[in-house]
Protein backbone atom coordinates (compact mmCIF):
# COMPACT_ATOMS: atom_id res chain seq x y z
CA UNK A 1 0.00 0.00 0.00
CA UNK A 2 1.75 3.12 -1.16
CA UNK A 3 0.67 6.56 -0.06
CA UNK A 4 1.03 9.63 -2.18
CA UNK A 5 3.23 12.49 -0.95
CA UNK A 6 0.06 14.50 -0.25
CA UNK A 7 -1.36 11.76 1.98
CA UNK A 8 1.94 11.46 3.85
CA UNK A 9 2.04 15.22 4.37
CA UNK A 10 -1.51 15.28 5.71
CA UNK A 11 -0.80 12.42 8.09
CA UNK A 12 2.30 14.19 9.37
CA UNK A 13 0.38 17.45 9.76
CA UNK A 14 -2.44 15.83 11.76
CA UNK A 15 -0.02 13.89 13.97
CA UNK A 16 1.95 17.03 14.80
CA UNK A 17 -1.27 18.96 15.43
CA UNK A 18 -2.53 16.32 17.87
CA UNK A 19 0.86 16.18 19.61
CA UNK A 20 0.88 19.96 19.99
CA UNK A 21 -2.66 19.90 21.42
CA UNK A 22 -1.72 17.44 24.15
CA UNK A 23 1.60 19.14 24.93
CA UNK A 24 -0.12 22.52 25.20
CA UNK A 25 -2.78 21.15 27.58
CA UNK A 26 -0.18 19.34 29.68
CA UNK A 27 2.01 22.42 29.98
CA UNK A 28 -0.90 24.42 31.38
CA UNK A 29 -1.52 21.76 34.01
CA UNK A 30 2.13 21.33 34.99
CA UNK A 31 3.01 25.01 35.31
CA UNK A 32 -0.12 26.17 37.19
CA UNK A 33 0.66 26.44 40.92
CA UNK A 34 -1.79 24.57 43.08
CA UNK A 35 -3.03 22.28 40.31
CA UNK A 36 -3.22 18.65 41.41
CA UNK A 37 -4.31 15.53 39.64
CA UNK A 38 -6.42 14.63 42.69
CA UNK A 39 -8.48 17.78 42.26
CA UNK A 40 -8.87 17.10 38.55
CA UNK A 41 -9.87 13.44 38.87
CA UNK A 42 -12.23 14.01 41.78
CA UNK A 43 -14.33 16.39 39.64
CA UNK A 44 -14.59 14.28 36.49
CA UNK A 45 -18.03 13.72 35.04
CA UNK A 46 -17.19 10.78 32.79
CA UNK A 47 -16.14 7.54 34.52
CA UNK A 48 -16.15 9.26 37.91
CA UNK A 49 -16.45 5.97 39.83
CA UNK A 50 -13.44 4.58 37.97
CA UNK A 51 -11.23 7.62 38.68
CA UNK A 52 -12.41 8.06 42.28
CA UNK A 53 -10.29 5.05 43.23
CA UNK A 54 -7.15 7.00 42.33
CA UNK A 55 -8.10 10.04 44.42
CA UNK A 56 -8.89 8.36 47.72
CA UNK A 57 -6.13 8.32 50.34
CA UNK A 58 -4.61 4.92 50.96
CA UNK A 59 -2.29 3.59 53.59
CA UNK A 60 1.23 2.97 52.40
CA UNK A 61 2.38 -0.47 53.44
CA UNK A 62 6.15 -0.73 53.94
CA UNK A 63 8.00 -3.42 52.05
CA UNK A 64 9.34 -6.27 54.15
CA UNK A 65 13.08 -6.29 54.66
CA UNK A 66 14.94 -9.17 53.14
CA UNK A 67 17.69 -11.04 54.90
CA UNK A 68 20.89 -10.11 53.18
Amino acid sequence: MSNSPMEKSLILYFRLTMAWTFLYAASHQVFVPGWTVVGFLSHTKTFHDLFAVFTTPTEVVPLPETAG
